[in-house]
């Protein structure tokens, strides 16, 4: 009866709480969100099945239903790509201070920290006064241990900011609407979508110029065609740096390398076509800036077939070597089709091919500032973030459009986990969206800039955000651990306890 109450009472929750996923365009989302929240609401009915009041009781009843809910959130990461989204651990994101816990523990020790306070909650309601301080303890330790974190670290983050040891950094937001890709059924239309699009990018970027930029970010997969494929005849892209920055536009523009521009002999002469990486180039020469962008790529194969990946892109001013970041966590059905039976099935709506996972982390020796790269959703998982700063990050660059969920709660959620990457590992993170939260986080998790002022702004606004983001990091006990001992713990503990009430019952009989 417990099993089916409780599954049935969380399933609900979660039907809520993954509503967002319902504004997606395509109807094959609901069996997916039916199917999600069910295999949630079966996990809290199993834990709700094993908890009575005696072992709730039990000096380690409080720590059994912990570990035992934090594996059942850390499996979902094991579920196709993985599933990130609703640990219970995003409850301290409203505030920052009880959030520095993130710091110690990461997400899912947030998790266990929630489910452990509220079965002393519950044991204090049962009990009274004996379980009063075990509660009030638990209760006070986030709060505690956060206000000390902010007074050793705050005062060294401005100490930066005032003696110039920052990044200035100016982040893009397109606001193309997931309707204009929709409706791309040929590669006409396509092109002149592309063109238009950065077109629109360049007078974003007209707007905020301004000497000292460091870095540029445009969001992910910013126009069609990837990086390399010559679709854009020379003189168009000329006369919209000219028409845009002038004569400083047209110095600007780089030469026709192969990797940027191809020719046809015609009866008129030689006509030049460029690639997407041309304007980008272009742009990071023209700022005298890295840009960072986010484009599909691909790599040639022996067997002539070809490799794709969805990518960030780091350009640097005139003509240093490409650097490419391949995305390793891809959206089933989205980026990817994980079952042979689903591809025709998928193909109804227009998903024909597979991404290729990145199979590592990438880490850019910037001008300003070694930084780790992430495409989307990644940033919602801690593990593969602090992979990059293992790797020696400074910062965290974060690259989304969150286009395909319009008018929804995914973008706050999606934002709520980026502050949680930058607490973890105490280096700051900015992030361009197509959509949704353009923001930049210092390495406490303060809320440094946000495009726009409210929701809708950040739904439909087309502009850029100028931040300065102070370098300022430390290494935090997240960042030396991560995961694996409170997983570990967790397995280990409620193994041990399932064992010996297993040895306890079968004394009894």
């Amino acid at each position: 009866k417990r099993f089916y109450l409780g599954a049935f009472w969380f399933t609900g929750v979660q039907l809520i709480q993954l509503s967002w996923s319902l504004t997606h365009p395509y109807l094959y989302i609901y069996p997916i969100w039916l199917t999600m929240s069910g295999l949630f609401g079966a996990q809290f009915g199993l834990l709700t099945a094993l908890m009575t009041k005696e072992r709730v009781m039990k000096w380690s009843g409080p720590l059994f239903f912990a570990s035992l809910w934090t594996l059942f959130e850390w499996s979902h990461l094991f579920i196709l790509s993985g599933i990130s989204w609703n640990p219970v651990g995003l409850a301290f994101s409203t505030y920052l201070i009880p959030l520095q816990a993130g710091s110690i523990l990461g997400l899912y020790g947030l998790s266990f920290l929630v489910i452990l306070t509220n079965l002393y909650a519950l044991r204090f309601m049962i009990a009274g006064r004996s379980e009063k301080w075990p509660f009030i303890g638990l209760v006070l330790f986030p709060y505690l241990f956060g206000l000390i974190h902010l007074a050793i670290h705050y005062p060294k983050l401005v100490d930066d900011l005032e003696d110039g040891r920052v990044v200035d950094v100016l982040l893009v937001q397109p606001g193309f609407p997931v309707e204009e890709v929709m409706e791309l059924h040929d590669p006409q239309s396509t092109l002149l979508y592309s063109h238009g699009k950065w077109k629109q990018i360049l007078s974003i970027l007209a707007r905020h110029r301004r000497q000292g930029i460091d870095m540029i970010v445009l969001p992910e997969y910013v126009v069609p065609f990837g990086t390399y494929y010559p679709v854009f005849p020379y003189e168009s892209v000329k006369r919209e740096f000219k028409a845009l920055f002038g004569e400083d536009g047209l110095k600007a523009l780089p030469s026709f390398e192969e990797h940027l521009a191809t020719f046809h002999e015609t009866p008129q002469g030689k006509i030049y076509m460029v690639n997407n990486a041309y304007w980008i180039q272009g742009i990071s020469n023209l700022f005298n800036a890295e840009v960072v962008a986010g484009l599909e790529d691909s790599d040639a194969l022996i067997d002539q077939s070809r490799r794709h990946y969805s990518s960030a892109l780091v350009f640097f001013p005139h003509g240093e070597a490409i650097e490419r970041y391949e995305k390793r966590v891809l959206v089933p059905f989205g980026e990817y089709i994980p079952f042979e039976f689903l591809r025709a099935m998928a193909a109804n709506y227009g998903v024909i091919s597979s991404f290729t996972p990145g199979s590592q982390a990438k880490v850019i020796a910037g001008r300003c500032s070694s930084y780790g790269l992430s495409i989307c959703y990644e940033e919602t998982y801690g593990n593969v973030m602090r992979d990059n700063r293992l790797q020696g990050a400074e910062m965290l660059v974060n690259l989304t459009n969150d286009f395909w969920y319009p008018r929804s709660r995914l973008p706050q959620q999606h934002f709520d986990h980026a502050r949680l990457r930058a607490i973890e590992m105490g280096i700051p993170l900015v992030r361009a969206t197509n959509t949704g939260v353009t923001a930049a986080v210092d390495s406490i998790g303060q809320t440094l800039a946000v495009l726009g002022n409210d929701y809708d702004d950040r739904e439909n606004l087309s502009d850029a955000l100028q931040v300065t983001v102070p370098r300022y990091h430390f290494r935090t006990i997240y960042t030396y651990l991560g995961d694996p001992p409170l997983i570990l713990f967790c397995a280990l503990f409620a193994s041990l306890s399932l064992l010996l009430e297993r040895k306890r019952k079968l004394k009894l009989t």
